[in-house]
């Protein structure tokens, strides 16, 4: 259950009203005196207390990346901007495209384009590991960043039980003062990257669109207000 919340400033403005009177009839009143309304002395921190607090609690929306996840994204956009100078594109993954790394498998999908990084492998005596990551511009909104690790590739080609790339942290869009922030989360693993040796296969997204609690709130229930809370329409798609 949720309740909208319209905050309303009401300024009054008095007007002295005066009857017709004798020219020789003096006011009370005089210009240098000064009269005091308590009515009027209204603290400023009670008429604006609405835009004081945080609308958007976001502790409880979105994780901050740690140090660890902040290195991880510099270093995936780094590799990103070797392959991109460099012009290490490749088009399909097999063993010939491992000896000279990095390299990323690009795919158009659309108007869109999805570039699955190989940074590094690990050779064992029964398969390769590859490492891999992707730096993906979403839409309208901004970067995001994909890294999977022990992907399974054959020495006889093709990827084993196929690649995934798991999203690095929490992200969140949206303008400063705005009455709305688009999340996209890395919980419960839902929000991944698949691909092949052809490239990308699928992204799924899981997240939710959250609205300030200076527009709307949530309540519980019996109607009572829920603090520290925001309003927000949860999703899953690929």
């Amino acid at each position: 259950m949720i309740r909208l919340v319209l905050p309303l400033l009401c300024l009054g403005f008095v007007t002295g009203c005066f009857a017709n009177t004798p020219h020789t009839r003096e006011s009370g009143y005089h210009v240098k005196q000064k009269r005091a309304f308590r009515s009027l002395n209204t603290p400023t921190n009670s008429l604006f207390r609405e835009k004081s607090e945080d609308p958007f609690e976001m502790e409880t929306l979105a994780v901050s990346p740690s140090f660890n996840e902040s290195e991880i994204r510099r270093s995936i956009e780094a590799t990103f901007e070797k392959v991109k100078k460099e012009n290490r594109f490749i088009d399909f993954l097999d063993e010939k495209a491992l000896i000279d790394l990095p390299v990323g498998l690009k795919k158009e999908v659309g108007a869109l384009s999805y570039v699955i990084l190989i940074d590094s492998f690990l050779i064992s005596p029964k398969e390769t590991l590859l490492y891999a990551s992707m730096s993906f511009e979403a839409p309208g909104m901004g970067k995001i960043h994909f890294k999977g690790a022990d992907i399974r590739f054959s020495k006889n080609g093709g990827i084993l039980g196929g690649g995934k790339l798991e999203l690095v942290g929490d992200y969140s869009f949206g303008e400063a003062g705005g009455n709305s922030r688009f999340l996209i989360k890395s919980s419960e693993q839902k929000t991944y990257v698949e691909f092949d040796c052809n490239g990308f296969q699928q992204l799924s997204l899981h997240g939710g669109l959250a609205f300030s609690r200076n527009l709307i709130r949530p309540v519980d229930r019996e109607g009572v207000e829920i603090p520290g809370e925001n309003v927000m329409l949860d999703f899953t798609t690929t």
